[in-house]
């Protein structure tokens, strides 16, 4: 009877223990349970953080990159339109530039035509203002002297003018000397070029003729026409 009775104290005691064991080690396993899961939860939430933290993060530098990327595109463009712009006025400007030159070259054209219009006109009327002088009323004078000296040349004639002025205006003009006496109907020639009357005989000096022939009127009365021919001679 007492030997049973240890039995099932002693099995008893076994099942205690065992059970105090049970419980333990399950007390333990919760406690290490716990904070492993706990732990678990604080990593992944960190993590959690972490990823929506580099999510944010990313979102801004991509906001940041567009941003920049936006600024530099609007940069471009505004330099593109001011380029774009600058090249349409310097287009403008040199389409402007070439109208003006051109506007300018063709005033010159007209310009340098008017000038050689006007030239044309001057030398025109230089050449008719020489064909009237070529045309206009001359007389042809000559001076016959002793010893070959002879002069000549063409004076313009004047309405009234007589043979002796003539003579007197070539004289003039190629600066013959000339010595003469009285004027009108009793001028009297005495020298021309230093051959005076007298010089080779009594009856020797100056004497006029119209178109080869001798008028019976003193030279200083004498009117001559246009085209006449007046010839002084010495008369040895």
């Amino acid at each position: 009877m007492k030997r049973v009775n240890w039995i099932v104290l002693v099995v008893s005691i076994i099942f205690i223990v065992s059970g105090l064991a049970f419980i333990v080690s399950g007390i333990q396993d919760k406690t290490v349970t716990v904070p492993l899961s706990v732990k678990a939860d604080k990593i992944s939430s960190e993590s959690n953080k972490s990823d929506a933290t580099n999510k944010v993060s990313e979102k801004k530098a991509q906001k940041k990159s567009e941003a920049s990327s936006s600024a530099i595109h609007s940069k471009l463009s505004s330099r593109s339109d001011t380029d774009s712009a600058g090249i349409s006025s310097a287009r403008s400007n040199s389409k402007s530039e070439s109208t003006i030159a051109k506007a300018a070259a063709h005033s010159t054209e007209k310009t340098q035509t008017s000038s050689k219009s006007s030239g044309s006109s001057t030398d025109q009327s230089k050449a008719s203002n020489a064909a009237d002088n070529t045309n206009q009323a001359r007389v042809l004078v000559e001076i016959k002297g002793y010893d070959n000296k002879n002069f000549s040349g063409p004076i313009t004639f004047k309405d009234g003018m007589t043979a002796f002025r003539a003579l007197k205006t070539l004289a003039d003009s190629k600066g013959i000397a000339l010595d003469y006496s009285g004027f009108g109907s009793a001028v009297y020639v005495k020298s021309i070029n230093g051959q005076s009357a007298g010089d080779k005989s009594a009856q020797s000096g100056w004497m006029y003729t119209v178109n080869g022939k001798t008028p019976n009127v003193s030279a200083g009365i004498y009117e001559l026409h246009s085209g006449d021919t007046l010839v002084w001679t010495y008369q040895e």
